[in-house]
């Protein structure tokens, strides 16, 4: 988002920008320095409220300002010794606005610290030996209030203004800039030591070693005031915390942390954490474990650190050991502060603690159900979750039983997630998403190489029989099973079927169909089938879901009578035409309707497949009209029919 900020300060009728130097010489511990040295940077046309197309009064960049032909000056760069005096002549305080801007290059730099570690890390370069130079530039109202514009990294240090313009200035300033930066990272000296962070005395004699070669930079953190920018970290690490405490000179107080909207998931293989607000779970160990719990139960991280020496005994570990072990422990707290699982505990106004609405990683809801034989905990994350998912779970719910699983339907920032216990199996889902990927991973429960799934609804006609209607695009899906279903009284038992190893026998899957939107309109006037709720979206294609019949107990395998293959044809109006396929044709319009799995189809599934194909007769089925094609599915198995009234 961006704001327009419509009470610029000027500079005589102009406006401006503060451009400062900040030079990060190290991200752990985290080391800020900020140049005395800097310049505000004018543009080349006078200010006028309104004049938005006037890009040369709105804008100060050296770029677009160097192409102003009009202007006598288009590039002006002041000093900040100018601006100052500018300022107090105005009876303004050029000293506090200063001291705003540093606590904005602070916070700017602590906001940024933990993505230039993990860049760092990720390019496999040494972290203690890394550093950035950022140009940052500010904006002033009317105020004089300072306003973060952007933050430049490797910043030109090219010449823009002319000599009497201000080039002499920033020739000057830039040349001693670099100077003053070579010498406070001892970039010269080929036997420099590199930052140690492992050992306390010797970190903080490096400190204090390079604030001694700082020449005009000045030191912004850590300072005096290092324990005021504590709280803003997300979690600091060990390395700032020593660093801080010794530029402060007094204890700090205790940082306590907090939950920040994870979701706690109790699983057979142990705890798995969830957080929506960067969307990654994390499967602790029983170390880990364990200081999660006790971070969360109100155990600073030192405290955390004091148990863990007492569990091993005093005296049997060195300082050195000890120091290791609570940089692990502020390590791994910062980590997951990063990742968003955890963060330092708000403070109220009055230093009271306070909890985030969202902290508490509280589930929205949670439902049970029965799927082949297991109890499953199914939660969900928000509230507009269920009703997409309903038509998958209508017939699976259960009220009473001790589950042995857990499928969570997890909130994410960019969508939603679906883990299975602690394992993660999808994330960044629509919404409209949810209920499909539901109904995928339940079906995943069927690849073990000895079941073979259709992607087919499965309509009961007796206590013995069935018949099969493939869902596919080119058939409008399952709108043709729902016109044989309200046609005949048959009831729906599920829309995938699992073949088993006799041939012609197949059980239902209770999972839902599908009736594309498109054709929903078309059909409603022709057939009772006009499905309501929300729209949903599955692989190539977008529509509603429509419940299976309610199973209650479970349904036993049953004959194959006949199936059906539609397809929609929109050059057949008037009548729909049904042919029986051949053994060729019929075992690969079958294969076409195979749920393929990630695992290989073995020889002896494929003659098991064959000769199931063998025993069922395969119709192909063509259509505009669904009620006409189910009146002609009825009429071929009719003698079922009777047998069954």
């Amino acid at each position: 988002m961006q704001d327009y900020l419509s009470n610029p300060h000027l500079y005589d009728g102009r406006k401006y920008v503060l451009r400062l130097y900040v030079l990060i010489t190290g991200v752990e511990p985290l080391r800020v320095y900020l140049y005395r040295d800097g310049f505000i940077k004018l543009a080349s046309e006078p200010y006028r409220e309104g004049d938005y197309d006037n890009l040369y009064a709105h804008l100060t960049n050296p770029d677009v300002n160097a192409l102003n032909e009009d202007a006598a000056e288009p590039v002006i760069f002041h000093s900040f010794e100018t601006y100052g005096g500018k300022l107090t002549a105005e009876g303004r305080d050029p000293e506090a606005l200063f001291r705003e801007i540093r606590d904005i290059a602070v916070l700017t730099a602590i906001a940024a610290r933990a993505n230039m570690r993990e860049r760092t890390i990720t390019s496999g370069a040494f972290v203690p030996g890394c550093y950035e130079l950022i140009g940052l530039d500010c904006m002033v109202d009317s105020n004089l209030k300072p306003w973060l514009l952007e933050c430049n990294l490797s910043p030109s240090l090219e010449v823009c203004a002319a000599p009497e313009s201000g080039g002499d200035y920033e020739t000057a300033t830039k040349r001693a800039l670099v100077s003053d930066l070579v010498s406070l990272l001892n970039l010269n000296d080929p036997e420099a030591k590199a930052l140690d962070i492992d050992d306390k005395k010797a970190m903080l004699a490096f400190a204090g070693e390079e604030a001694s070669r700082a020449g005009r930079f000045e030191k912004i953190y850590p300072a005096g005031d290092a324990d005021v920018f504590l709280p803003y970290f997300p979690i600091p690490r060990l390395a700032d915390i020593t660093l801080a405490r010794a530029a402060t000179n007094k204890p700090l107080a205790d940082l306590m942390l907090e939950p920040c909207g994870a979701h706690e998931i109790i699983a057979d293989d142990g705890l798995a954490l969830f957080t929506a607000q960067t969307g990654r779970l994390l499967t602790p160990d029983a170390a880990a474990s364990f200081l999660w719990l006790n971070a969360t139960q109100g155990e600073s991280p030192d405290a955390i650190a004091n148990s863990l020496i007492d569990l091993t005994g005093k005296g049997k570990i060195s300082d050195k050991q000890a120091h290791a072990l609570r940089k692990d422990i502020w390590g791994s707290l910062a980590d997951w502060g990063h990742d968003g699982f955890l963060r330092l505990k708000m403070q109220g106004a009055e230093g009271v603690e306070t909890t985030s609405p969202r902290s508490s990683g509280a589930w929205a809801g949670q439902d049970k159900i029965s799927w082949r034989g297991e109890l499953i905990d199914l939660r969900f994350g928000a509230e507009e979750i269920p009703p997409r998912i309903e038509h998958v779970i209508a017939p699976l719910r259960v009220k009473t039983g001790e589950a042995s699983r857990c499928i969570s339907i997890l909130t994410e920032i960019s969508g939603y997630g679906l883990a299975d216990g602690s394992h993660l199996l999808r994330s960044r889902l629509k919404l409209t998403v949810v209920a499909d990927a539901l109904t995928t991973m339940l079906l995943g429960d069927y690849d073990d190489q000895k079941t073979i799934c259709l992607d087919a609804a499965f309509c009961e006609i007796n206590q013995e029989a069935a018949v099969l209607f493939a869902g596919s695009m080119a058939g409008g899906w399952d709108a043709l099973a729902h016109s044989f279903a309200a046609l005949t009284g048959a009831p729906l038992r599920g829309r995938a079927t699992a073949l088993n190893g006799v041939p012609g026998k197949a059980t239902p899957i209770a999972l839902p169909m599908r009736v594309a939107a498109e054709k929903t309109a078309a059909s409603a006037g022709t057939s009772p089938l006009a499905p309501t709720g929300h729209i949903q979206r599955w692989n190539k294609g977008r529509g509603f879901f429509v419940p299976c019949t309610e199973q209650g107990a479970e349904v036993q395998s049953k004959t194959i009578t006949a199936i059906f293959i539609p397809k929609r044809d929109g050059s057949h109006k008037d009548n729909a035409r049904i042919e029986l396929l051949n053994e060729r044709d019929g075992f690969a319009a079958l294969n076409a309707m195979r749920r393929h799995s990630g695992g290989a189809f073995s020889h002896q599934m494929v003659e098991s497949f064959f000769a199931w194909r063998q025993s069922v007769s395969i119709y192909e089925i063509n259509f505009s009209i669904p009620t006409e094609a189910a009146h002609l599915c009825a009429a071929r198995i009719a003698p079922d029919f009777r047998q069954n009234e």
